[in-house]
């Protein structure tokens, strides 16, 4: 995977909640925000103008992401690392996109690793 040769923001996701709303931290969900906003959200912080983010899963953020509608659009260049295929999987149950990406008019690279889909 190429990468920008500006410094990379890293977010971490410590909840396998859908949104932060459900529970303390930062959720899968306001991270993809974060990310597209190159702002802290919610729960999420560590992101800024960088042009390329990296969300990485700590602590409780193993088990099943259970997503209880659409995930956001992935809107710029993002890395999501998770802590293993066999310890982190995102679900959306069939009844709800998981991942969209769509940069526009701008190339995006987006790469995904360690997580069950």
């Amino acid at each position: 995977m190429r990468r920008s040769s500006l410094p990379a923001a890293v977010i971490y996701v410590d909840s396998t909640a859908d949104s932060s709303g459900d529970s303390p931290g930062c959720a899968f969900r306001e991270a993809i925000t974060a990310s597209n906003q190159d702002a802290d959200f919610q729960g999420c912080s560590g992101t800024g103008p960088y042009g390329y983010d990296t969300i990485l899963f700590r602590g409780a953020a193993t088990g099943t992401i259970i997503v209880t509608a659409d995930l956001p659009v992935i809107t710029g260049s993002l890395e999501i690392r998770g802590p293993g295929a066999d310890s982190l999987t995102v679900e959306g149950q069939g009844a709800y996109r998981l991942f969209y990406i769509d940069g526009g008019e701008t190339p995006i690279i987006v790469g995904m690793s360690g997580l069950t889909i």
